[in-house]
């Protein structure tokens, strides 16, 4: 007889443990999810004119970036309920109500088109479609306006999603891609030399725009009617600095509050970060938690916005 023991509750809870630790080990994190799926989200903005930030950062909330039992069981990413007019497969699990009703895809992609149709073939959603593409906090707002998710918090969750990942990048990516190619069909050629910007903005109540390849503080300054010593007084950058692709440039000095309290860093970024991402000067930063611009933020780190 051997000399060891095993308990029925220490197996059942070791393979609790084991399922959790593999779990975890398949689990996909933001960045990858984002860059699974950025590529389709930018395709359907130029079909449907939904902005790439939004699809994605949806997609990112519904899903659980993609982890959920709904997404990996149903390929359903953006928690899309089956109503009358559904005749595809389902999948029902509990949600406001006990046992509701969800679509069912064969694959993932089916779930983006079937989003892209959701939103532009009802009317509820019509006005989200007068806003301009580049305001994805007009259309956060305006999807909760319309009754697309019961959480009040909404529109606020879809914005940090955007905001901290910076998934704006993808509208003015987008739209650069838009431009080039009305060119080639009005002109019937190649389209023309670098023009400096992509998608106009506002962050915080103050102007701004994405950068596209190619573009300088100079040449944004110029086609802003500019000097380019004013354009990096803006943006609280040296003079050998220059923008990158999807990159903020404000156009207006940043303000000294945002409507938000606090933020919470993912790491890998500083207190000139934060100014970017929410149009603050960094000055007033740095006096608010008293550190440096250039002080590595911790992961988790919190920072105060005013």
């Amino acid at each position: 007889m051997s000399k060891f023991s095993y308990k029925p509750w220490a197996l059942g809870l070791s393979a609790m443990l084991l399922s959790a630790i593999i779990f975890a080990q398949q689990r996909t994190s933001r960045a990858e999810y984002i860059a699974t799926w950025s590529g389709l989200a930018q395709q359907h903005m130029m079909t449907y004119g939904i902005p790439a930030s939004i699809k994605l950062a949806q997609a990112c909330l519904e899903s659980d970036d993609g982890n959920s039992l709904l997404a990996r069981e149903a390929n359903n990413h953006f928690g899309i309920k089956c109503h009358k007019d559904w005749n595809g497969r389902t999948y029902h699990k509990d949600d406001d109500a006990e046992d509701e009703c969800f679509r069912h895809y064969a694959k993932a992609e089916e779930s983006f088109r079937d989003h892209s149709l959701f939103l532009t073939q009802r009317e509820r959603y019509a006005g989200l479609f007068r806003l301009d593409p580049m305001d994805y906090r007009g259309w956060a707002r305006g999807l909760k306006e319309a009754g697309y998710a019961t959480n009040p918090r909404y529109p606020e969750l879809l914005i940090r999603i955007i905001e901290e990942n910076r998934l704006y990048r993808f509208d003015g990516e987008t739209a650069g891609r838009k431009e080039v190619r009305m060119e080639r069909v009005e002109q019937g050629s190649s389209p023309k030399a670098h023009s400096p910007g992509g998608a106009h903005t506002r962050i915080n109540d103050v102007k701004a725009i994405l950068a596209v390849a190619g573009d300088t503080y100079r040449s944004l300054a110029e086609a802003a009617g500019l000097t380019e010593w004013m354009l990096r007084k803006f943006n609280e950058v040296g003079k050998d600095a220059e923008p990158h692709e999807g990159d903020v440039v404000y156009l207006q000095p940043k303000r000294r509050r945002s409507g938000e309290l606090t933020y919470t860093s993912r790491g890998h970024e500083t207190l000139w970060d934060v100014s970017m991402k929410y149009g603050i000067k960094v000055k007033r930063l740095e006096k608010l938690n008293r550190m440096e611009r250039t002080d590595n933020l911790r992961e988790g780190q919190t920072v105060s916005l005013r």
